[in-house]
């Protein structure tokens, strides 16, 4: 029951307007505040606040006071939180919940306060002993809830992992969702602090869930922030600045100026990580304009330090200096041993930029020695690969290459620990630099072959994991090895390495391995992109002679045609931008004009160390497995006609007995399942995909509704076995739209190959329905007469690219590439006897 006085107090507030009562203005302000709408909270906090002052309101006062506190800490201002619970501790008689809460809320602004851990600890405790007493459910949540925050705080893991669960287990008994979606953040937050990025995702992922469905926008900022730093973490930069750059306006809007400038730090990091020392000094400053405003002294050095580091990438040493002098003398007040390892880092890169070689090899060893203690992988590779190049300045090839050697040891080690493909390749991505460097210095002193072996190391790890080949045979990868792949596929071999100084191909034939030296890949880049938008459009490069086209075969070919005769089988293996290239249309010629594709049979691999003999792999299935056709359940993806007439083309070349074919309302994702893929040599799917650029794995072929799903998913497909000799995607954009350093595009192509398959046939863009059909057919109908699939899918092509209709242009047969690992030349046998084919 509401106080008759308080109520009085209200009503004589509110002039001729209906009353508001003072539980129903809790309860409407305690829902902004869960809701994220901080500043209005607060003014109606205080408005309440300033109407009791006048009257002594022990039921109320200190109700307002405490939901105050939330607010004020959600706005991360402590000090005025302490100074709102100043005083006597509020007695319990009405509610046990005042004291605890009290407690608590006091504990959380001193935890926030630079070192005061011990002092907030015992006010933990004293709650969390009261909040057990009580037998409050909710209130137990809460004081485990915080109790959690400073044990991470602490690093104290294992006490921390049991508090975060219990925290789960009494909020969801108390049914607080609040509670429960902080106590799922928390466990994030625990994995997170560990570094252990990968296992932090699918926590905050639940929590932002949850706090989105509820409206609880202060939480779902918070997790969504945790979830771009472990993104950034992985070296996924793309979701992360997307993440923070909505954040950032979010921040703003709820007035969160401490998040805000967090927002701004880790964009400038994102920035940073991404060679952009220019955006990241425009971000780091307004980070550190706005720790400034805050007065708050960690962030201040925290983005001082980060600021001399962007500096010291765009060039700017003395200032680079100046701002890191001041980041020290800030953290020797406010230590921090992982700061202090950046700061250590960056000092050791401004000697070494100021010819103080002695200096900085002190520092980087001492960086060296801190991270390894502190699991700092980040700052680990990055000191040894900067004590590498010092050393290569000061040319003492033992030591660098000693250094570089532990870099791609770590890096192999950091990587197979973590548990999701996403993160494996981000990750792999990410340390891609610093075996720029590497193979840099190799090929610099002549050592061709091991450039070559240290190149292809590093290339398709994730692929070579899944395919379960021995992980320290592909490290090992000699040039031997390689020669006897190109022996075995009778093929030359060509491995693109594209960096920022300087590019390299390496040529492997039987006998040899060529090195020459190409373009930076910046250069390489914009050639490829001023070729391939004009074949988009729709454009005949041999009529034209595109000037890119000839170039770029000039740059990617040419030096090599002594060792690529006409009528060769070639495997490439792409690298950065080449995985948008189809090497085909490359103009070979200009008297007469001609295509590269009508010189040689050319397929692509991931790495060179990938390559299997064909009777390295399981034997293969038999049959066709032929699924397509489906029901359209959505306006984005029509009905295709060219179809029907594809599947049929195709099929009347099998027997009954040696294809599966399903279509129309059959063809649903369950289907490919059902049918028992890992049980078919060939595999072919015709219907729409979309390609998820953003997550590579969650792409889809496009196939009939069953319940809630219509969507085949790339991460699905790579879940199931196969022993396909060829899996065939007749759709738009099936090899992928990303591609990872080090990896290559990601998308079916992979995942198929991941599965087991051998060769993969995609599209690398938007296909034409009626053109692919023609393809498809004549690919089946050349492999009925003995041809491999790389030859056939050439002689498929050739057919559309002689015909004197608009087929000819590369728009319409280029699009598809043959992706091998295993003996995509050798001629097939598709059926088991002459007469498979009659029913």
């Amino acid at each position: 029951m509401i106080p008759l006085g308080l109520l009085l107090l209200f009503l004589a507030g509110c002039g001729g307007r209906a009353p508001r009562p003072p539980d129903r203005i809790y309860v409407d302000v305690r829902a902004r505040f869960q809701q994220g709408k901080l500043p209005e909270a607060l003014a109606e906090v205080d408005s309440a606040l300033q109407k009791l002052a006048s009257h002594a309101q022990p039921f109320w006062r200190p109700r307002f006071l405490l939901l105050k506190s939330d607010i004020l800490i959600a706005l991360v201002r402590p000090r005025e939180v302490l100074q709102a619970l100043d005083g006597d501790v509020p007695a319990g008689a009405d509610s046990p919940e005042l004291p605890i809460r009290w407690r608590l809320l006091r504990a959380r602004a001193t935890m926030m306060m630079q070192g005061k851990n011990q002092e907030s600890g015992a006010l933990l405790e004293e709650g969390l002993r009261l909040a057990i007493e009580s037998g409050n459910p909710a209130l137990r949540a809460e004081a485990q809830l915080m109790r959690t925050t400073l044990l991470i705080r602490m690093e104290h893991w294992t006490p921390a992992e049991a508090a975060a669960r219990e925290t789960l287990e009494y909020a969801k008994r108390s049914g607080d969702t609040y509670l429960e979606t902080a106590a799922l953040g928390n466990l994030g937050n625990r994995r997170m602090r560990k570094s252990q990025y990968d296992e932090a995702v699918p926590w905050f992922e639940q929590s932002v869930n949850a706090a989105e469905e509820h409206g609880y926008r202060v939480l779902s900022s918070r997790f969504r922030h945790n979830l771009s730093i472990c993104h950034f973490r992985l070296g996924d930069y793309d979701k992360a600045l997307q993440v923070l750059s909505q954040l950032e306006r979010e921040y703003a809007e709820i007035g969160d100026a401490e998040g805000q400038g967090m927002c701004s730090g880790d964009t400038g990091n994102v920035h940073l990580a991404r060679g952009d020392p220019s955006a990241a000094v425009s971000s780091y400053r307004k980070a550190l304009t706005l720790a400034r405003q805050r007065q708050d002294i960690d962030d201040i050095a925290r983005w001082q330090g980060s600021l001399a580091e962007a500096l010291i990438e765009a060039g700017h040493l003395a200032s680079a200096e100046a701002s890191l002098r001041e980041a020290i003398a800030i953290r020797e007040k406010v230590p921090d041993s992982r700061g202090s390892v950046w700061a250590k880092l960056n000092s050791a890169r401004i000697a070494a930029g100021t010819n103080r070689s002695e200096e900085a090899e002190r520092q980087y060893l001492e960086t060296i020695e801190s991270a390894t203690e502190q699991r700092m992988t980040a700052a680990l590779l990055q000191a040894r690969a900067k004590l590498g190049s010092l050393y290569l300045h000061l040319e003492d090839t033992r030591k660098a290459e000693a250094q570089f050697q532990a870099i791609a040891s770590e890096s192999e080690s950091s990587r197979s620990k973590l548990n999701r493909d996403e993160w494996k390749l981000t990750f792999q991505s990410s340390v891609i630099p610093f075996y720029e460097d590497y193979v840099e210095f190799l090929m610099s002193r002549g050592r061709t072959a091991q450039a070559l072996e240290v190149a292809e190391s590093c290339r398709a790890r994730v692929l070579a994991e899944k395919l379960s080949l021995d992980g320290a045979a592909i490290r090992r990868g000699s040039v031997a090895d390689f020669r006897a792949k190109a022996r075995a596929e009778r093929a030359v071999l060509l491995s693109y390495w594209l960096a920022p100084r300087r590019s390299f191909l390496w040529v492997v034939t039987p006998e040899n391995v060529h090195p020459f030296s190409l373009p930076p890949e910046k250069e390489i880049a914009q050639l490829v992109e001023a070729y391939t938008n004009p074949i988009l459009q729709q454009r005949d490069p041999l009529q034209t002679l595109n000037p890119s086209g000839l170039r770029l075969f000039e740059v990617l070919v040419a030096p090599a045609r002594k060792l690529v005769r006409s009528g060769a089988n070639v495997i490439v293996v792409p690298d950065g931008p080449l995985h948008e290239l189809n090497f085909e249309t490359l103009l070979a010629s200009r008297e007469p004009p001609r295509y590269w594709i009508e010189e040689a049979t050319i397929a692509v691999a991931p790495s060179l160390a990938v390559l299997q003999p064909a009777g390295a792999a399981a034997g293969a299935g038999k049959g066709l497995l032929l699924l397509g056709n489906p029901v359209s359940s959505r306006a984005e993806y029509p009905p295709l006609p060219g179809s029907e007439l594809e599947i049929s083309g195709i099929q009347n070349l099998f027997g009954a007995a040696e294809r599966t074919v399903v279509t129309g309302p059959e063809a649903h994702p369950d289907a490919y399942r059902q049918a028992g893929p890992g049980r078919f040599g060939l595999i072919h799917f015709s219907a729409h995909a979309v390609a998820n650029r953003e997550s590579p794995l969650d792409s889809a072929v496009i196939l009939s509704q069953k319940g809630d799903s219509y969507k085949l998913y790339a991460r699905e497909v790579a879940a199931l076995p196969l022993r396909a000799e060829l899996v065939t995607i007749s759709a738009c954009r099936g090899a992928g739209a990303r591609a990872y350093s080090g990896e290559g595009l990601v998308g079916f192509t992979w995942s198929f190959l991941q599965a087991g398959a051998r060769n993969v046939i995609a599209g690398l863009w938007d296909v034409s329905d009626r053109s692919t059909a023609e393809i498809m057919i004549q690919l089946y109908s050349q492999m009925d007469n003995g041809r491999g699939p790389a030859a056939a899918l050439r002689a498929s092509k050739l057919t559309l690219l002689k015909s004197s209709g608009p087929y000819r242009k590369p728009y319409y047969w280029a699009p598809f590439q043959l992706f091998t690992r295993s003996a995509p030349f050798q001629d097939r046998v598709l059926h088991a006897s002459p007469r498979a084919k009659t029913d």
